[in-house]
């Protein structure tokens, strides 16, 4: 017996020692996050910098000139954006402008951004160390709080420490702030230490009011528990409520800190929310909302936590069936969450990887597992399966958001994710993403909310994959689309399906099929790439940025532009590209079309040029001409230190025209 006491102990001591390896491991990698951040200006950072400016000044959330001018001065390179974002700004009553959002993120990060600013260091940096600390208080408190085995402790600390809330602690915003907070809480909530539980709940909700959804839940089984133990009985729960009325008002009391923001926000501006006074919530639309934040492959739970979310249902199940019923009551709480963020129609905002809102809720998922895994799985294999998947959990977590965030094959909040583009890559029926996602993710642009054509995604070849078909717009999408005859049957069967006009609609073209994007260009045309004309992006495959004043720049190192015509030319000709300027000279370019080079050339002069490519006819047999503009030595300003664009540009292009040798085009300047 002894020696069993003996090793249990030695077992113990080294998980123990494990769990403060991790610690310390996980503090000093949120550390570097931190200080590998770009201080570029990022998403809503601006709240955060003005914010501490204006409490470190007055104590008050309301930003003055003055705030504005010392926030200009603190953060230098913030400087124009600070000074744009504050006009921007919701008005105080006052004088002055409020931030969008208040709680206490910007005074959490008031001692670091001081102790920087002492050191004569960046303050722009006290934001992220702020994360970093606050991740790692969050870990610790699971550490030592957390009523679990040491065993269950490390697997907690792993999950929790290599979530997606990674890829947000290098931003200069308040993100990573509710998700240490709802760390706390879950811990306690489990604990069942529900005054703390709901105390940390309410100061997570002071950043952002959705979460507290899950204190209703909180509060519903509270007073089920005291139903339950009055054996379901109405005037015993009522006699337990009478007597227990200190406890419950304790208990309301700690969720008083959640409308601290709403009351600043009456009597400084004359309404409760920023945000929803803005008119963002829309019930119109909220399921598909709320499922694709729960399911969807760019920014939902489901592809980080697959196994995980089932075994999450299962013992929320259990829960309700054995009378334990804080385990559904969990999980109806993650669900009211998602529902109250999914009132929020602007879906596609600053979402890398995991959408910040279901960021908050993986501690609650995370933990509640951990928690009741041993509870509903009583026996010793099915434990230890159990256990194993939870193991398993966290290294496909960890594989997501390695090629999500960190392999050759990541982007920004609004590129595809490779997970995504593998689905749609091979079997693209099977994710339909909201159609706003759709035409954020494959044009790149931030929203994405106004569709007016047809949306094409290609895959790596320039193949379509899919199609958003807006409402009525079928024939206008059959008509950009080049299809071979061996795919016609299987295209026509596609389009059958289109059948109401006032729904969006997807086309499915799975790997095997060579349908081409093919906008139909008539010889002789010119067509611009600039703000003021700007028809030539229809023939953009890849590699152009979007329309400004006279030109367009090319963005990376190949542009890709696709055509058809009406008819077979009789005889080569000739495309003349117009560029208004070349960047950092000399610029290599080899243009090709089905592996054979058109152009080898390198651009010498960083003025105004026309380049003539000659076109075999041959090249037009097919449904689609692709020309490939290869530029190796396209380069960011802000790789040459010339300002913040991270583009890599080479030519500013103006327009194209392509006729045959000798033949006068139209030119539209």
């Amino acid at each position: 017996m002894n020696d069993k006491i003996r090793r249990t102990d030695t077992h113990e001591d080294f998980w123990k020692k494990a769990c403060a390896v991790a610690l310390v491991g996980f503090l000093i990698i949120f550390l570097v996050l931190a200080m590998l951040q770009s201080t570029d200006p990022q998403g809503e950072s601006g709240c955060a910098l003005l914010s501490s400016v204006s409490l470190s000044n007055h104590g008050s959330f309301r930003i003055t000139q003055q705030d504005l001018d010392d926030a200009c001065s603190l953060f230098p390179g913030h400087a124009k954006y600070l000074r744009s974002y504050y006009k921007h700004l919701p008005e105080a009553s006052k004088g002055g402008r409020y931030p969008y959002y208040l709680g206490v993120y910007a005074p959490l990060c008031i001692p670091v951004l001081s102790a920087l600013r002492l050191l004569h260091l960046d303050a722009v940096y006290a934001f992220s160390i702020t994360n970093a600390l606050l991740l790692s208080l969050a870990l610790w408190v699971v550490y030592r709080f957390a009523k679990i085995d040491e065993k269950q402790k490390l697997l907690a600390i792993l999950l929790l420490g290599t979530s997606p809330i990674l890829r947000y602690i290098n931003l200069q915003t308040y993100t990573t702030a509710p998700f240490s907070c709802v760390v706390i809480a879950t811990v306690f909530w489990l604990n069942r230490s529900r005054k703390l539980a709901a105390f940390f709940l309410a100061v997570a909700g002071t950043m952002n009011p959705t979460i507290m959804a899950f204190g209703l839940f909180m509060i519903l089984d509270y007073f089920f528990e005291m139903l339950a133990d009055g054996k379901w009985s109405v005037g015993a729960f009522a006699h337990s409520f009478a007597a227990n009325w200190k406890k419950t008002a304790g208990l309301a009391v700690c969720f008083l800190p959640c409308f601290i923001p709403f009351i600043i926000s009456y009597f400084g501006a004359g309404y409760l929310n920023a945000t929803a006074n803005m008119g963002l919530g829309t019930m119109q639309g909220l399921g598909g909302r709320f499922f694709a934040y729960l399911f969807d492959l760019n920014f939902g739970l489901f592809p980080y936590y697959p196994v995980l979310l089932v075994l999450f249902v299962i013992v929320a199940v259990w829960g309700g069936i054995h009378k334990r019923y804080d385990m559904p009551f969990t999980l109806f709480g993650c669900l009211a969450v998602v529902g109250a963020y999914s009132l929020t129609y602007h879906i596609n905002c600053g979402m890398i990887g995991l959408a910040r809102y279901n960021a908050w809720l993986v501690p609650i998922i995370v933990l509640s597992a951990i928690y009741y895994v041993p509870v509903a799985f009583t026996g010793k294999r099915i434990k230890q399966l159990a256990s194993g998947l939870l193991a398993l959990s966290c290294a496909w977590c960890v594989f997501i958001i390695g090629i999500t965030a960190y392999s050759p094959h990541s982007g920004s909040y609004v590129w595809w994710t490779p997970v995504a583009e593998t689905v749609m890559e091979y079997m693209p029926g099977l994710y339909n993403p909201l159609p706003s996602t759709f035409h954020s993710r494959t044009e790149h642009i931030d929203g994405g909310y106004a569709i007016t054509e047809p949306i094409a995604y290609l895959n790596g070849d320039y193949y379509v994959r899919k199609v958003l078909v807006p409402p009525g717009m079928l024939d206008q999408a059959i008509q950009q689309l080049a299809v071979p005859a061996e795919d016609q049957a299987a295209f026509d069967k596609q389009c059958a399906k289109v059948k109401q006009t006032d729904k969006y609609y997807y086309l499915n073209f799975p790997a095997g099929m060579h349908i081409r994007k093919s906008i139909p260009y008539e010889l002789g045309q010119t067509v611009g790439f600039s703000a003021e004309s700007p028809e030539a992006h229809q023939y953009v495959m890849k590699g152009v940025s979007g329309p400004e004043s006279g030109f367009a720049w090319t963005s990376g190192n190949e542009m890709v532009l696709s055509f058809s015509l009406n008819d077979t030319p009789e005889k080569d000709v000739q495309m003349r590209l117009d560029l208004a300027g070349v960047y950092n000279p000399p610029q290599r370019m080899t243009v090709s079309a089905a592996d054979t080079i058109l152009l080898d050339t390198a651009l010498e002069d960083n003025g105004p040029q026309s380049i003539l490519i000659t076109i075999p006819k041959e090249l037009f047999d097919g449904p689609a001409a692709v020309l490939t503009f290869e530029l190796p030595d396209a380069i960011s300003p802000a790789a040459l230190g010339k300002s913040s664009d991270a583009r890599d540009l080479a030519l500013a292009i103006r327009d194209f025209s392509i006729a045959y040798v000798g033949q006068p085009v139209d030119n539209q300047d």
